[in-house]
C-alpha cells in the first residue's frame, strides 16, 4: 500500500461504539499492525523528505550570505578583527534574506525531526500480527518447546 493510498483509502463509518472487550474491525484485507506500520513508513519517510528540505534551504542560505563577502565587486565587507560587516543596500537586504531563509531551513528540518521520531515510535510500537504461540522444535540433540511471536 502506498502512502497516498493509505490518506485516500480512509473512510468514515457512522457506527455507535464497540461493545466492552470489542476491537473495531480493521480495513479489508488489511490487519491493524500492518495498517499502522504502513502509516509509520509514510510518516518516517516523508520526515526523512522534509529534513532534507530543511538541509537544503540551509545550505543555500549559506552560499547566499558567503556570496555577499566575495566575488570581484562584494555587497559586503568584513571589519577588521572580527567585527561586523558592512554592507551596501543590496548587499543587506541579500544577507537578511539568507537569514530567513536559514532559519527557514532550521525550523523545516525540525518539524522533518519530528516527524522521523514519531514515524519511528509508531514502526516500532505497532502490534505483530502474528499472536505468540508455543511450538515444538526438534533437533538432532532432543526436542523442546520454542515461543514465537511478539511479547
Amino acid at each position: 500500500m502506498t502512502c497516498a493510498g493509505v490518506l485516500m483509502s480512509t473512510t468514515l463509518a457512522v457506527a455507535g461504539p464497540p461493545a466492552a472487550g470489542e476491537e473495531p474491525a480493521p480495513a479489508a484485507g488489511e490487519t491493524a499492525g500492518a495498517h499502522r506500520r504502513t502509516v509509520a513508513k509514510c510518516v518516517t519517510f516523508s520526515g526523512l523528505a522534509i529534513v532534507a528540505t530543511g538541509v537544503g534551504l540551509g545550505v543555500y542560505a549559506n552560499h547566499e550570505y558567503d556570496a555577499q563577502f566575495s566575488g570581484n565587486d562584494p555587497n559586503c565587507t568584513m571589519l577588521p578583527q572580527g567585527g561586523a560587516g558592512v554592507c551596501d543596500p543590496v548587499g543587506h537586504s541579500r544577507v537578511e534574506r539568507a537569514r530567513l531563509y536559514g532559519t527557514t531551513g532550521t525550523i523545516v528540518a525540525g518539524v522533518g525531526v519530528a516527524a522521523v521520531a514519531t514515524g519511528l515510535v509508531l514502526w516500532l510500537t505497532a502490534p505483530s500480527d502474528r499472536e505468540p504461540a508455543v511450538v515444538p522444535t526438534v533437533t538432532s540433540d532432543g526436542g523442546g518447546l520454542a515461543f514465537t511471536g511478539r511479547f
